[in-house]
């Protein structure tokens, strides 16, 4: 099965998300600006003059075109090399005329198909880049635009910036590189290393992200998107840490002094067992009786002498 996919095609199908985004076709209006431009309008006539189709000269349509984007107009070259138009059935739609003026099918012809009689059959992709390596200037081209619009193995993710891949894609416009080829054939190996140089040179996933990054950022400038910037507030929280510190111990009370009295009795007299106490002799009990008696009788009588 033989694949062509032509730089028309690929323009229109990987910018769908900026169309979408603006709902206008930017070829056209590419072009008109192009014409006003002093500079961009002495570039641009070769080019118109020499990739019309119906008289078509592929080697002088492609020298005109690398002219084109080496011009001094580089604030236009984005704008021509990535131009929109919506899909459209309509074949006088203004946007579709004048991207076949700005990316001419000219210049993707295959060497051998400038006879329109004859046909021969576009030649494998991993043959162009063969053929490109052999000529020093595209061989630098290449191997630039492999560094600079490169998918990397690992992450998957465009090795380069949009802008570098930007420049990369518009440094092998009106090359070889762009010619229109195809993968066919059985040799498995052959086929597999053309499927990679086709998805390198017109299915890059790299440059459709270069491209939608310049309609993004084109847009913006020209007031059609919001560029929305998120405030972020940030809370910074302050930790205050109080030590409290427990009182100091209580002082210790003043020692007491306590005072025992110990109070030693004297033990009762140790009586012998059997054995009552003695009596006083009997002339001492004999003394105290007549002293009783005396000293009675020595107060009756002073009564008595008292009385009379």
């Amino acid at each position: 099965m033989i694949t062509f996919i032509t730089t028309t095609t690929t323009i229109a199908t990987t910018n769908c998300i900026a169309l979408k985004t603006n709902g206008k076709s930017t070829c056209h209006t590419a072009l008109d600006t192009c014409r006003e431009d002093p500079s961009c309008l002495s570039s641009l006539q070769p080019m118109l003059m020499h990739c019309e189709m119906h008289r078509c000269n592929r080697n002088a349509c492609m020298t005109s075109l690398q002219s084109f984007y080496k011009g001094p107009h580089e604030d236009l070259n984005l704008d021509v090399a990535f131009c929109l138009c919506k899909k459209t059935t309509n074949r006088h739609d203004a946007c579709m005329i004048a991207q076949e003026k700005l990316h001419p099918i000219c210049a993707q012809r295959p060497p051998d198909n400038n006879n329109q009689q004859s046909y021969t059959p576009p030649p494998s992709c991993h043959a162009v880049a063969d053929a490109c390596k052999e000529d020093r200037e595209c061989r630098l081209k290449l191997e630039y635009y492999e560094q600079a619009c490169a998918v990397d193995s690992v992450t998957k993710k465009c090795a380069g910036r949009p802008s570098g891949c930007r420049t990369a894609m518009i440094g092998i416009l009106g090359t070889m590189l762009r010619t229109t080829c195809a993968c066919q054939g059985t040799d498995p190996q052959h086929l597999y290393q053309c499927v990679g140089w086709r998805r390198l040179l017109w299915m890059n996933p790299c440059v459709v992200e270069a491209q939608k990054d310049f309609h993004m950022k084109r847009l913006a400038e020209l007031g059609f998107l919001t560029t929305s910037s998120t405030s972020t507030t940030t809370t910074t929280t302050t930790t205050t840490t109080t030590t409290i510190r427990a009182p100091p111990p209580a002082p210790p009370p003043p020692p007491t002094t306590s005072t025992t009295t110990t109070t030693h009795r004297m033990p009762p007299p140790v009586v012998p067992p059997n054995k009552s106490p003695r009596k006083p002799p009997g002339h001492v009990f004999m003394v105290r009786e007549l002293y009783k008696n005396k000293k009675k009788n020595k107060k009756t009588f002073l009564i008595k002498k008292y009385l009379d």
